[in-house]
């Protein structure tokens, strides 16, 4: 079986979520109707600043005014969790695959970009946190992922953090407490980190 590479793009979150999701409903239609469902790799980054809300919150849980105010970009993303703000710089990825949901497949995905990582001189590691395979570089986050699952469809999707410099805007942005700030600065990784 092939595996369908859609090459890195920039530009705007909503564009690349979009065609995301397009993807993950054809795959869902051919399983539906018994096709072969070709794997896809996608890469791509925003074409400048993003909120991105989890399918399950309100926008008024950010400063939407604000980022208008600022051409931060805000858009939704079909898997959950809280709200992110990415840069420019921030490499995405998906992942859609025929195959069941299991914490070894994740566990399998996470150990392959920790080789990759590896790879190329960087420290990284995976620390299994609340049953989670979490990618780790000196004990910080710096590669966030999050699934969607039906039957045996998988869409996995992933920001690895590569340069802070055009975050300025995130705290707001976010309606991020001072704790919250600390909490992130102190936790997370950037690739490419502004002192």
């Amino acid at each position: 079986m092939k595996v369908r590479v859609i090459p890195h793009r920039r530009t705007e979150a909503a564009w690349n979520l979009a065609l995301e999701e397009a993807l993950f409903l054809k795959s869902k239609q051919d399983l539906l109707e018994d096709r072969e469902v070709q794997p896809i790799v996608k890469l791509y980054s925003f074409a400048k600043p993003s909120v991105i809300l989890g399918y399950m919150q309100r926008i008024s849980e950010i400063d939407y005014d604000y980022c208008r105010e600022v051409g931060v970009d805000v858009t939704m993303r079909t898997t959950g969790g809280g709200s992110v703000y990415l840069g420019r710089d921030d490499l995405q990825y998906s992942l859609i695959m025929p195959t069941n949901y299991s914490k070894e497949v994740l566990k399998n995905i996470n150990t392959s970009l920790v080789h990759s990582f590896q790879d190329v001189g960087l420290n990284a590691n995976l620390k299994t946190v609340d049953n989670h395979p979490l990618v780790r570089m000196d004990e910080k986050s710096f590669v966030f992922d999050a699934q969607r699952r039906f039957k045996n469809l998988l869409l996995h999707h992933g920001t690895t953090l590569v340069d802070n410099s055009d975050y300025d805007h995130m705290p707001r942005a976010l309606k991020a407490s001072k704790e919250e700030i600390d909490d992130l600065a102190s936790g997370n990784l950037w690739l490419r980190q502004k002192a």
